[in-house]
């Protein structure tokens, strides 16, 4: 493949990832606000209805019939600021809310451009009240845990419905948008919203976890040939003239067993095999996909994160790694040492014999009668 044709490859994959990256972020955007307009109407629904005008129903709608007429990339940019401002509160969402229940989160439409006080003044009727509708949120779930309290817990949920896990669904959408948009903090996002997936119950996983075990089983499952491997290895290895240190012994299936499973089960290597995974979803076709694995395989990173695993699992350091092999290789370093140095001075010594004797009457006898017999031939 030339370069140009690469660098064309390339491209049709970044644009893929893009255009999965824009699918998943719209999705969840309107999810997120359709969310936070039942949420509103469920607390204000009946006062709505007789005039009463809510700021965060107003304000969302304005931002809403904007979004619509634009493209979903244009509003990355205002939840990934967000983000940033709170990335240690989001990251530990699961353990308190309370910087959103309670706080001013907002987003805001324009943010960052710069434009006159009269157009900041209007932009503030276009944004999303987050901390406001979140807070309205955990007020419908703590009304509903009230009426329900002393009833039979599997009558509560089906008359309690939704306002028992509002604040939760809401939750969802907002650290699904960060998982597609924010790369650095991917795997800690990523157990944020398996989990809230698990407590929603949710079947269908913004990443699937069940690639994991298959890995796993797929692995455990050969055990048998990479012990076969590790025999055949020592026998061409005697074969070759090198004893195997003593106690070399091919692991058993109980071992490889425990040692796939364990690596598997490491959490540096979930996260890198899941970066890996997490990259293809944008892939279309087979040769997109083989370019990405390829990309990942190669990537430093995710070698590194496999391999320390492997050494922490196995609990082996790099030097006892190597300490059966280092007699092998000091013995065929001194033995590669020695036949270099005999076969320079055997070489030397012939080419100069031969140089002296052969090349006065080889030169002129052979290059006139091959040559035209050659070219008349073809």
């Amino acid at each position: 493949m030339s370069t140009t044709e690469k660098n064309i490859d390339e491209k049709e994959l970044d644009l893929k990832k893009q255009e999965f990256i824009n699918k998943s972020f719209d999705r969840e955007f309107l999810s997120l606000t359709k969310q936070a307009q039942e949420t509103i109407n469920a607390r204000y629904g009946v006062s709505i209805e007789f005039g009463d005008v809510r700021r965060e129903l107003v304000c969302l709608n304005k931002y809403l019939n904007i979004y619509n007429n634009m493209e979903p990339n244009e509003h990355y940019i205002y939840f990934e600021k967000l983000y940033n401002k709170n990335r240690s509160d989001f990251l530990n969402i699961l353990t308190s809310d309370k910087f959103l229940s309670e706080g001013t989160l907002f987003i805001q439409f324009g943010e960052g451009i710069k434009s006159t006080k009269e157009i900041d003044e209007k932009r503030k009727q276009v944004r999303i009240y987050l901390s406001d509708i979140y807070s309205i949120a955990i007020d419908l779930q703590k009304k509903a845990e009230k009426t329900l309290d002393g009833i039979d817990e599997n009558m509560a949920s089906e008359i309690g419905g939704k306002d028992l896990i509002r604040p939760q669904i809401l939750q969802l959408h907002l650290m699904r948008i960060f998982y597609h948009l924010i790369d650095d903090d991917k795997p800690q996002l990523w157990k944020i919203v398996t989990q809230l997936e698990n407590i929603l119950g949710v079947p269908k996983k913004t990443v699937n976890e069940d690639m994991f075990k298959s890995i796993s089983q797929n692995m455990s499952s050969n055990t048998n040939g990479l012990s076969g491997l590790f025999t055949m290895a020592t026998s061409m290895m005697e074969k070759m003239g090198y004893k195997p240190p003593p106690g070399m012994t091919p692991p058993s299936e109980k071992e490889i067993n425990e040692v796939i499973n364990n690596v598997f089960g490491n959490d540096s290597t979930q996260n890198a095999i899941k970066n890996m995974f997490t990259s293809l979803q944008g892939c279309n076709d087979f040769g997109s996909v083989i370019q990405e694995v390829v990309k990942n395989v190669t990537d430093p990173k995710t070698m590194e994160a496999i391999q320390g695993s492997v050494l922490q699992n196995t609990q082996i350091t790099p030097e006892s790694f190597l300490a059966p092999i280092n007699p092998l290789l000091s013995q065929s370093t001194t033995e590669s040492t020695t036949e270099s140095t005999t076969e320079s001075t055997t070489e030397s010594t012939t080419e100069s014999t031969t140089e002296s004797t052969t090349e006065p009457t080889t030169e002129p006898t052979t290059e006139p009668t091959t040559e035209p017999t050659i070219e008349s031939t073809t």
